[in-house]
């Protein structure tokens, strides 16, 4: 009776400490959305179109961000989130790209100017400028080939990772002409997040040229 009244103390801890993690996990993203919707609500003076488009960008590209951060631990995601990783990742990358579709489209409607989709490549810092327009392209190109990726087989995946320099051009955009930015919020989560997918991607691919190492290190 004690060794099984033992063994349930110890199960119930561990299930403990799993529902702190996924509570704290969940939170944490909370705050990741809330932050810019409260410093976007409160920089302007009255809400209108334009801040819906702040908020797009700002919320897509942590979307984005995060299904892409996702794979660093894929095996974790369901016990975490209660739902299969490639489920909780097309709700992250879908939502994502929705939103940062609108930010552009807002843009165009605002501005009278449907030219805000094509790429400027008159100069270095024009195409950094308005990588927005580069970075939505490969994001859709991207998405495109998680689409038919049964079609192109393994091939997919060399197509899907360009949602990774997408991230990175539009983050280099926000940070030329981007409003949001100067607030130094905004501007930590941005960039952090960048890092983050920035470290993500190499450590994937290091980790795909050396498949073994992780298993070295665990062993030792």
């Amino acid at each position: 009776m004690d060794e099984s009244a033992g063994i349930i103390r110890i199960w119930d801890d561990i299930h403990y400490m799993h529902s702190q993690r996924r509570f704290l996990l969940l939170f944490g993203i909370l705050v990741l959305y809330g932050i810019p919707l409260l410093v976007i609500a409160g920089l302007e003076t009255s809400w209108s179109l334009y801040t819906l488009l702040r908020i797009a960008g700002v919320w897509g590209f942590i979307s984005l961000s995060l299904g892409a951060l996702l794979n660093l631990k894929k095996g974790a995601v369901k016990s975490q989130f209660g739902r299969p990783f490639i489920r909780i990742h097309h709700y992250f990358a879908i939502s994502g790209l929705i939103l940062i579709t609108i930010h552009p489209v807002l843009y165009a409607y605002l501005a009278l100017d449907p030219g805000v989709f094509i790429p400027d490549f008159s100069s270095l810092y024009a195409f950094f400028a308005t990588g927005g327009r580069t970075a939505l392209i490969l994001l859709y190109v991207a998405f495109c080939a998680g689409l038919v990726r049964m079609a192109l087989k393994n091939r997919w995946r060399y197509i899907h990772i360009l949602v990774y320099p997408a991230l990175i051009i539009a983050a280099v955009h926000a940070n030329l002409i981007g409003q949001t930015m100067t607030h130094p919020l905004i501007y930590l989560i941005i960039n952090g997040l960048a890092l983050s997918v920035c470290c993500t991607f190499v450590y994937m691919r290091v980790h795909k040229m050396n498949p073994g190492s992780g298993r070295h290190r665990t062993d030792r």
